[in-house]
This record gives structure tokens, C-alpha cells and sequence, in this order.
């Protein structure tokens, strides 16, 4: 995956709302780290790292507009992809990982974690 998956949301930050299996839709609260969009993912051979309005790691920058890059690479997964824009985090894994796990998820109730039946509102 990118080489910059460090500065992407973690799963355990984020609130889930709606999932299917390989695919998750979460609410993403963290402040400041919530402003601005960050993209990092594989999708084929196609490596993507784009971050847009984010606050600068860097204490010498106040923010970064821009930055980004799309490489061509050899295929490592079929498709591992994170996406924050403001307090929503959208997740794709085909197949599913520690970063995205198969979780089954309707208004919030979690029904299914790690291929394990679990009963959770909001986490």
C-alpha cells in the first residue's frame, strides 16, 4: 500500500455506520486530524496518495492545500482504499485486512466483527 499509510485514519478511531462485509462507511470525530480529505490506497496497480486542507505535520507549514501522487505499481491486492472527507471515513478491502475488517453494520449496530457475531451500538 502507500508509503504513507502512517498518516491515514485508523479503524479504531472511527465510528461505523454502515457496512458490508469489505466495505465501510464511518463517522470520523478526531480533532483537528477530521479537517480537510486524505485518499491513500491501491486499486490494481495503481498506488494513490492524495491529501487536500489537511493541518502540516510540519510545525514550520500551517497546512498543506495539496499533495498528492498516482503511481503505477505491480499489483500487491485487489483493491485496499481509505477515504476522509471532514468527519466521514469510507473504506473499501478486497480482501478484507486489519485495516479493513469484515464488518457487517446497519444505523450504527454492529452485528458482525472480524467474522465473529457481536452485538455493539456506535463502536
Amino acid at each position: 500500500m502507500s508509503e504513507n499509510v502512517e498518516n491515514a485514519v485508523k479503524v479504531a478511531e472511527v465510528i461505523p455506520l454502515f457496512s458490508c462485509g469489505c466495505c465501510i462507511q464511518s463517522f470520523y470525530f478526531t480533532w483537528p486530524n477530521c479537517l480537510g480529505c486524505i485518499t491513500i490506497g491501491d486499486i490494481l496497480c495503481f498506488d494513490i496518495n492524495l491529501k487536500m486542507c489537511k493541518i502540516a505535520e510540519n510545525p514550520a507549514h500551517c497546512c498543506t492545500f495539496i499533495q498528492g501522487s498516482l503511481k503505477l505499481n505491480m499489483p500487491a491486492t485487489c483493491m485496499k482504499c481509505m477515504t476522509q472527507f471532514c468527519c466521514i471515513d469510507c473504506r473499501v478491502g478486497i480482501p478484507c485486512d486489519q485495516d479493513i475488517p469484515n464488518i457487517w453494520t446497519i444505523l450504527g449496530l454492529t452485528f458482525c466483527y472480524k467474522n465473529e457475531f457481536v452485538c455493539k451500538c456506535c463502536r
